[in-house]
C-alpha cells in the first residue's frame, strides 16, 4: 500500500485506522485477540451513531403533518385512528352507522371474483373434437 505519506486517507480496518492496528496480535486458528475490548467499542460506537440517526428519522415522521386536499361536495375524509392520522376518502352521503360498519376493523370487503376473459382453447373444445395432441 502507498499512502505518500498522508494519514488522513489511511483505510480503515475493522472500524479502525489502519496504524492502530500495529501492536495488536490476532491468533486466527485460536481466534484469540490481545485487544479485542477496542474493537467492541468501535462497533458500539458505530452503533450508537446509526441508532441516533434511526431515533431522528423517527422524530421527523410523528411531526410530518399531512396536507388534504379539498374534495368535491361527495366525497369527505374520514380518520383510521383518533389523532386524525390515515385519512380516507368516504362517499359524503353515508349515515353513521354506515361510516361506523365501513370503518370497522373487522370488516371485510365484498369483493367477488372475477371470471376469466380468456380460458384455455382446451377448455371450449371437447376432447372427442380435437384430432392430434
Amino acid at each position: 500500500m502507498d499512502f505518500n505519506g498522508q494519514f488522513y486517507d489511511t483505510p480503515i480496518i475493522l472500524g479502525r485506522p489502519f496504524l492502530h492496528t500495529a501492536k495488536m496480535n490476532i491468533d486466527f486458528p485460536t481466534d484469540d485477540f490481545d485487544d479485542p475490548d477496542v474493537i467492541d467499542d468501535c462497533v458500539l460506537e458505530e452503533l450508537e451513531e446509526i441508532e441516533n440517526i434511526n431515533l431522528e428519522e423517527k422524530k421527523e415522521e410523528d411531526h410530518l403533518n399531512l396536507e388534504l386536499k379539498p374534495l368535491p361536495s361527495s366525497l369527505k375524509y374520514m380518520f383510521l385512528e383518533e389523532n386524525n392520522s390515515f385519512p380516507v376518502i368516504i362517499a359524503a352521503d353515508l349515515s353513521n352507522e354506515q361510516e361506523e360498519e365501513l370503518l370497522d376493523e373487522g370488516a371485510r370487503t365484498s369483493r367477488k371474483p372475477q371470471r376469466r376473459l380468456n380460458p384455455n382453447i382446451m377448455e371450449i373444445i371437447a376432447n372427442g373434437l380435437v384430432l392430434h395432441k
